[in-house]
């Protein structure tokens, strides 16, 4: 992994990884776990030993060499559910942490910044499927919106508009690219429809905190 950091880095670009911190496949006491799915456990970030863990494996990460890091999966692997499902009753499955003293929000809190100062002041993370209002501060730049895709339109629709509401966050956003790449133009008896043909991506210099937009005949 850490000659893989060099040669990314060697071409000039800098070198990151994604990782899913919380999901093992690996033997732990049941006390470091809060739920169990087949082989799969998720890890209890409440737990001092499972904090050690996660920050023995983003220094890890950082010594290889890797100056991006990116994080996942937090807070669906704590609660089981995705962001538009975090309704009022997005309690109804118990979650018991080990440490009872703190709120879910302290505990989440701790997590982040634990993967914070475990990374160092020289790595830049991504906080990705994280609750920004707990993040804010500790990361530098912060997903938005869900998933999009260049094959389902719908879905691009629905998610994509999600993540350009974000772009002006204080923060550096990592935008998900939308790619609608079919240009199909189709002909009734006296009118003309023609489909959007869009390219939206993030520009090249991320510090530009902004996007490209790509459009071409568009009609009604």
């Amino acid at each position: 992994m850490k000659k893989m950091a060099e040669a990314i880095e060697s071409e000039g670009a800098i070198p990151g990884l994604w990782l899913r911190p919380l999901w093992t496949v690996e033997k732990y006491p049941r006390d470091h776990i809060i739920k169990r799915k087949g082989i799969k456990d998720t890890l209890d970030p409440s737990h001092p030993e499972v904090l050690k863990l996660i920050k023995r494996d983003i220094e890890t990460i950082r010594n290889w060499g890797y100056k991006l890091i990116k994080h996942d999966f937090t807070t669906f692997d704590i609660f089981g559910r995705w962001g538009f499902e975090m309704t009022e009753d997005m309690f109804r499955d118990e979650i018991v942490f080990f440490d009872r003293s703190k709120t879910t929000a302290q505990i989440i809190k701790q997590l982040y910044m634990t993967i914070r100062e475990a990374a160092g002041d020289d790595v830049l993370i991504i906080g990705c499927n994280t609750l920004s209002h707990l993040a804010a501060g500790i990361f530098e730049i912060q997903r938005t919106g869900d998933d999009t895709s260049g094959k389902d339109f719908e879905r691009t629709k629905k998610y994509g508009i999600n993540t350009l509401a974000f772009r002006r966050d204080i923060r550096l956003n990592e935008l998900e690219i939308i790619v609608v790449s079919h240009h199909h133009i189709c002909h009734t008896q006296s009118r003309h429809h023609s489909r959007c043909n869009v390219v939206l991506a993030p520009r090249t210099n991320a510090h530009n905190n902004d996007f490209s937009l790509h459009h071409s005949d568009i009609s009604n």
